[in-house]
């Protein structure tokens, strides 16, 4: 054996079962959710459980080629245990803490006769087997196998003596109390481990718990956190407590997530297991789906008496004694078997629920199809007599920048992993990229609803934060529409910024580290847009006096509840005032200068709500500002994405050149916008499907509004309120009754 490989375990199996779980992908989804381990009824026997567990060890590593070393952490394992293995190769270590048994697993496996041993374990008192099976690394690199992890224990702390734990040589303060809590420091400060698992679960059941976050790239929540008592030791501290669980970012050039199991022990003795997981998006799978409690069920005919008979049918389903999951992915093979005209889509959580769900839909469908409107429930049960999918083109539409809040998207990537690879091909720091610190804060006390609205305004005050954030989950939305539900849209139109998303959702730009770094280095959102607004400033002293508003404040955008020629007309009135979006036939936002923009407001006498960002845009006070905004948005196009791409500055496709795409992004920002004119332009050319790809749902509303008479179908991805799972399933749902081809497979497993 090499130096190198004397103090280090290679996890080469891992298996769990028992309570509320029957394997690693469900015992991740049981921690990310935060889920009681003890409360689920679906229990199996301890033989069971132990059987199953031995066979997830198997899929990983042959151990009846190698039969390992078994070492028993638990003395009601031992007839099981012996009626698999010959007696000679069990070794009871029941009673033994944690770091006893990986210290004498590391001085076993040295011995050349002694390869592999597999640790086996209880949950306490209940009948959850978990199973580790560890080797060195000569054992692996000489029969090809590729560890999951690295385990190393490290020597203990005597917690009388020492309020410090030492890591990579980075000393941290360190809670000395034993807590059932998970401390995260971040990462840009320490380099490993970036997760320390303080928790009062007991042996082996605490490391497959870090071991699975790292291999699902997720730090998990702490539910029932409410504060610290730290008497400030925290205040200055790297840690840090999630309220709920979170993705788990690292670095391209961090080959490896890192973390601790701390355990405490009576006599006060501190010890760190360090466990490191390579990292390897190529091997991420989707589970989660199949596991949410939400069903989408399709039921498709040729006619709205057909639809009903199957609901009719579905309806004397005998639930108590169906997996509703099982039935959803039944249902779902059933329904593409047909070339129905019609499809519904009934959402539920519970037998109830969709009980329910049919009721209102047996009800609504025959009113929905004689009024030739759609019908749609709270919960996301939907139906459409006039698919507009057979006839018309989607378009994907991507928001303005300022979108984005605290939360957002905060499942996405524990829902569908893969986007932690497609994202990576553009950038080396996921996490940086998406502005995780401010979409998902960091805190000690848990976040409370009257917390929200400060936060919110911190992540608004933060231009670039909102900026970069919203283009960043716009990619990564439209990644998983096109990618993973084989969703193809005819064309693409992004409002104000919302054309950079589109750049980038649609790979004609693939920099985005370079982009953002671009951004946060130029002065436009610093300070001359924003910030001091150098650039109005400027502009205003070339045209006459003027004199910051009584807050002190020199620029403020409002909504106003009017139409664009009654308020153009007023604009003139004022020497500091200018109409800078046009949203809908009835909705306008004026930018300007406070006091005059409220003066406005009072003279044409409409209902108005100031936004809650005051950056200048698309307005001439910013024209001197063109010049440096193309030469922000010059990148080299690096794809031609096969489909429109819409200008708002000529509300044209746009020919994708690189000077040609500069210098109209460039234009747009410095203009007026008229987005019920981009959206008309693409419903001209055969669009009647617009999927709003961003946070939120404004672009939305706004299209119904520009619409309206007219057949189309609008939809968001993201309803700020619903989480990721619900959203996109009512979602796909919307696409499914309107007739649009999608892949539900992942959904399913």
């Amino acid at each position: 054996m090499t130096k190198n490989s004397n103090s280090t375990l290679a996890v080469i199996g891992m298996g769990i079962a028992g309570i509320s779980f029957t394997g690693m992908d469900q015992f991740s989804y049981e921690i990310y959710r935060g889920r009681n381990y003890t409360g689920n009824p679906r229990k199996l026997s301890m033989s069971e459980a132990f059987k199953n567990t031995l066979e997830q060890i198997s899929q990983t590593a042959d151990i009846r080629t190698n039969p390992p070393l078994v070492v028993l952490m638990n003395e009601r394992l031992v007839d099981l245990t012996t009626s698999i293995f010959p007696p000679n190769s069990v070794i009871s270590m029941a009673g033994s803490s944690l770091d006893e048994v990986i210290s004498q697993t590391t001085s076993l496996l040295q011995k050349p006769e002694c390869p592999i041993i597999l640790l086996i374990d209880l949950y306490d008192d209940t009948d959850t087997v978990s199973a580790l099976l560890l080797s060195h690394r000569d054992f692996c690199e000489e029969n090809h196998i590729k560890p999951a992890g690295n385990l190393t224990p490290s020597s203990g702390y005597e917690r009388e003596r020492t309020n410090l734990m030492v890591i990579n040589g980075k000393v941290q303060e360190f809670i000395h109390n034993p807590i059932s809590r998970t401390m995260i420091p971040t990462p840009h400060e320490m380099d490993s481990p970036s997760c320390a698992l303080v928790d009062s679960i007991p042996g082996l059941f605490a490391v497959l718990k870090l071991l699975t976050c790292q291999i699902n790239y997720f730090i998990p929540g702490v539910f029932d956190w409410s504060e610290i008592d730290s008497d400030g030791i925290w205040s200055s501290s790297v840690f840090y407590v999630p309220g709920n669980s979170r993705s788990w970012f690292s670095p391209a050039s961090q080959s490896e997530l890192c973390g601790s199991v701390v355990t405490i022990a009576d006599s006060g003795k501190l010890t760190f297991i360090n466990l490191c997981t390579p990292v390897d998006f190529s091997q991420s799978h989707i589970t989660m789906p199949s596991m949410e409690e939400l069903c989408i069920f399709p039921f498709g005919g040729n006619s709205i008496e057909e639809i009903l008979s199957q609901l009719a049918a579905f309806k004397n389903t005998n639930f108590s004694r169906v997996n509703l999951q099982q039935a959803a992915r039944f249902q779902y093979r059933r329904w593409l078997k047909g070339q129905s005209t019609f499809s519904a889509c009934i959402l539920g959580n519970t037998p109830e629920d969709l009980l329910r769900e049919i009721e209102y839909a047996i009800t609504g469908i025959p009113e929905s199809a004689e009024k030739s409107t759609d019908w749609r429930t709270p919960a996301g049960s939907t139906f459409s007599p006039v698919p507009q999918g057979k006839t018309g083109s989607i378009t994907f539409v991507y928001p303005g920048a300022f979108n984005s809040y605290p939360g957002v998207g905060q499942d996405l990537f524990k829902l569908f992993p893969i986007l932690f690879r497609r994202l990576s091909e553009i950038s080396e720091n996921i996490g940086d990229l998406i502005n995780e610190r401010q979409l998902y804060p960091r805190r000690f006390d848990r976040i409370l609803p009257a917390d929200m609205e400060q936060l919110e305004k911190d992540l608004v005050s933060d231009p670039l934060a909102m900026l970069i954030s919203g283009t960043c989950l716009a990619a990564v939305y439209t990644f998983l529409l096109r990618e993973t539900f084989d969703l193809h849209p005819s064309s693409s139109l992004g409002y104000s910024l919302g054309e950079i998303s589109m750049m980038f959702a649609s790979s004609v730009w693939t920099k985005a580290d370079e982009t953002a770094r671009a951004l946060r280095n130029s002065p436009l959102f610093h300070n001359r847009m924003a910030g001091n607004q150098d650039a109005v400033r400027e502009y205003w002293r070339k045209n006459g006096n003027f004199s910051e508003s009584a807050d002190g404040r020199l620029w403020a955008n409002f909504i106003l509840m009017a139409s664009y020629d009654k308020v153009a007309n007023a604009v003139q009135q004022f020497d500091h005032v200018y109409v800078t979006h046009i949203n809908t036939p009835r909705q306008v936002v004026i930018g300007g200068h406070p006091d005059e923009c409220r003066q406005l407001i009072s003279s044409i006498k409409c209902s108005s709500l100031e936004a809650p960002f005051n950056y200048a845009l698309h307005c001439s006070a910013v024209e001197s500002e063109f010049e440096a905004l193309r030469e922000l948005h010059y990148w080299p196009v690096q794809n031609q994405p096969g489909m429109t791409l819409y200008s708002a500055a000529t509300n044209a496709p746009l020919s994708l050149d690189q000077e040609n795409i500069a210098r109209q992004i460039a234009y747009g920002l410095c203009h007026r916008l008229d987005f019920p004119r981009l959206v008309e332009t693409a419903y001209d050319d055969g669009a009647r499907i617009f999927i709003e790809l961003g946070a939120g749902s404004n672009c939305t509303r706004w299209i119904d509004e520009s619409l309206a008479g007219k057949p189309h179908m609008a939809l968001s991805i993201n309803r700020k309120g619903v989480d990721d799972h619900a959203s996109i399933l009512q979602m796909l749902a919307r696409l499914i009754t309107h007739g649009v081809p999608v892949n539900l497979t992942p959904i399913f497993g």
